[in-house]
């Protein structure tokens, strides 16, 4: 079998631009900063942040409690703050599913023609 030459080069890939899909799922056409990325999910998924608002109240609630000496309300406010990070869990799971599942529904609608 003979060898290519040695002053071949080699293959140049060409430049293929993004897809309009692909601009869409990376946000290239308009780029959004922290802050709005931050609103936009919050008006997205409510439940999450104030979950997360209540489970750090009931814990810094708890914790000055616990420093004042008032066990009851200290241990009332760590049993306040079990409940609040599962309420946030099931509200992450929640929106995880309903992700999947309009996405899947989306794609679903895209693929059979009307």
């Amino acid at each position: 079998m003979p060898d290519p030459p040695a002053t071949s080069e080699p293959k140049k890939f060409e430049y293929l631009p993004p897809t309009p899909d692909l601009r869409r799922t990376l946000n290239l056409m308009n780029p959004e900063t922290s802050k709005q990325k931050l609103v936009r999910r919050c008006k997205e998924q409510p439940l999450i942040p104030i979950g997360s608002l209540c489970t750090a109240g009931a814990l810094i609630y708890g914790l000055v409690s616990m420093k004042r000496g008032d066990r009851f309300m200290s241990q009332r406010m760590m049993r306040l703050r079990i409940m609040a990070q599962g309420f946030t869990v099931m509200a992450c799971l929640a929106g995880v599913f309903h992700t999947a599942k309009s996405q899947r529904t989306k794609s679903k609608a895209e693929v059979e023609p009307k």
